[in-house]
């Protein structure tokens, strides 16, 4: 087990012979995410290219089946540019990364067209037919189509489905409403929308489930049932290395606190900002948040005579990278079932003390480390303590900071051994004779 408390487990046996063939030794894999960097830079999205850049940089032949277009032409994920391929755009339809801009209709059809049988098949069979790979590995599905699914099936195509989210059991992925709040039960068109997608996702033969916590697989599994015939427990692979800081110097008299992420209800931000507003006058404190979002502008105008919070929005990765050596801790209040949040990954790297909700896989990344603090989530008294003996007590924020250096130089080593038991446990569902029954 790692330090991050995480081990790797597979639900039944899934090799008969340990001995792997040596054309295996290396491995093509075609990464699918409808949004991919530098588009997007969600968490799936950063671990979809972790996981293409380490394996390109291991000898591993990687291409991306992006509905992201203008990734194309920028930055590239890997050591050597893998290659790229899209799906056909219809002007009627639009591309993951644009839908928060578009209107209900707009994204009511796009929903509609995600079920639609063979929808998406023939660009994808385009692409496996070109690049040829031995294994598909699908991060991002919203806006591709289930006719991904079916021509994996069709043709026994290995499949790794990388649960990041809630997508088999959610027709918004994130098992939390509307109303502002963690489901207890699935409405109709969840449980319509998780019939057609696992529906067709099922019938794939050699398919492995890698989940980056345990709790996202066991939530899902409260769902659909212990329906997965092969299983990885194990964090996502980013190597975050551009986060590291040097610097030894001790914690400043102000406090000041960080959030980056989306700037969303279920993300728990108007939550910690009224928990912050909420503080003594005479505690000390600034707060910086990093991210956009659809509850950014209200919270904008709700605090803008607050002069100790800083609305930063979208910032660049130089930008979030000196916001995380400036400040004293980062907040991850988090109010829905969050998979595991890579902020953390990035605050461990940069020896930056952590205070988190309880919610989803959250615990698992912080469970006994001496630099962070887990608060039970959408509970403002014990927020409002927290955060306030933090502010006040120099000497513990120091304590946190000193436990999280000596916890950063941990990070590198489990990245490597991590992406060695996912390339693992790729070769062992190529090799399976199992069925997905």
């Amino acid at each position: 087990m790692d330090s991050a408390g995480l081990e790797t487990t597979c639900s039944r046996e899934v090799i008969e012979d340990p001995a792997l063939p040596a054309s295996l030794a290396r491995i093509r894999v075609l990464i699918v995410a409808s949004n991919f960097p530098p588009t997007g830079w969600g968490g799936a999205e950063l671990a979809a290219e972790g996981v293409a850049r380490w394996m390109a940089g291991h000898g591993h032949e990687v291409a991306v089946y992006t509905d992201a277009k203008d990734s194309m032409t920028q930055r590239p994920c890997s050591v050597s540019s893998p290659r790229r391929y899209a799906p056909r755009r219809y002007a009627w339809n639009h591309g993951a990364n644009e839908h928060a801009k578009k209107g209900v209709l707009r994204k009511a059809v796009f929903h509609l067209l995600d079920h639609v049988p063979r929808w998406g098949r023939t660009n994808f069979a385009q692409a496996v037919e070109d690049f040829r790979p031995d294994l598909i590995m699908v991060h991002i599905a919203p806006g591709l189509g289930i006719g991904v699914f079916e021509y994996c099936a069709e043709y026994d195509l290995p499949v790794v489905y990388v649960m990041h989210d809630f997508w088999l059991t959610c027709l918004r992925s994130s098992m939390f409403s509307k109303s502002g709040a963690s489901c207890e039960r699935r409405e109709i068109l969840c449980q319509w929308s998780s019939k057609v997608r696992w529906g067709a996702l099922s019938k794939i033969k050699r398919l492995g489930v890698w989940a980056p916590s345990r709790k996202v697989m066991e939530l899902t599994k409260a769902q659909l049932g212990d329906v997965f015939p092969r299983v990885l427990i194990e964090r996502n692979i980013v190597d975050f290395a551009d986060f590291r800081n040097e610097s030894d110097q001790s914690d400043d008299a102000v406090t000041r606190f960080l959030y980056v992420g989306k700037v969303t209800v279920a993300k728990g931000v108007a939550f910690i900002l009224e928990c912050l507003a909420r503080l003594p006058k005479s505690v000390a404190f600034e707060i910086d948040i990093i991210g956009s979002g659809d509850a950014e502008e209200e919270l904008r105008r709700l605090y803008a005579e607050d002069r100790r919070l800083h609305f930063h929005g979208l910032c660049s990765r130089p930008e979030v990278i000196r916001s995380y050596h400036r400040a004293s801790v980062l907040l991850v209040p988090s109010i829905w079932f969050e998979p595991a949040g890579l902020v953390i990954y990035q605050a461990q790297v940069a020896g930056l003390p952590v205070i988190a909700s309880d919610s989803g896989g959250i615990p698992e990344l912080l469970s006994g480390r001496a630099d962070s603090l887990i608060v039970p989530a959408g509970d403002h008294g014990k927020w409002i303590s927290c955060l306030g003996s933090i502010a006040e007590n120099r000497s513990l924020r120091n304590q946190m900071r000193v436990a999280a250096k000596m916890g950063a130089s941990e990070y590198q080593a489990n990245i490597d051994s991590g992406a060695s038991r996912v390339v693992d446990f790729c070769k062992s569902v190529i090799t399976s004779t199992h069925t997905n029954t």
